[in-house]
């Protein structure tokens, strides 16, 4: 593919929009009146959620210590794909 650099300006398409009345102002007034109370209130209720869920660290914990965490076909499958991915980065040697 080739790209060629046009430094030509782009033209301007012809606007559908009607043509401003005299007497408009070129700016739109704003007229959002947003309040920002609820912004304010779930920084609030984001602030109380706990950094750390202890009973998701227990649950972790738990499994390590059963000794069979990860299954051993789990292992089995990420051994395979490491396999494979260091076969592909050799050149399918």
């Amino acid at each position: 593919m080739k790209i060629e650099f046009n430094p030509r300006p782009v033209s301007q398409p012809e606007s559908s929009q009607p043509q401003k009345l005299s007497g408009q102002s070129a700016t739109p007034v704003a007229t959002d009146s947003t309040s920002f109370a609820s912004s304010a209130l779930l920084k609030g209720q984001l602030n109380q959620i706990p950094l750390v869920r202890t009973e998701q660290v227990a649950r972790g914990q738990s499994l390590v210590r059963s000794g069979n965490y990860p299954p051993d076909d789990v292992l089995d499958r990420i051994a395979a794909l490491l396999g494979i991915h260091v076969k592909d980065s050799q050149g399918g040697q």
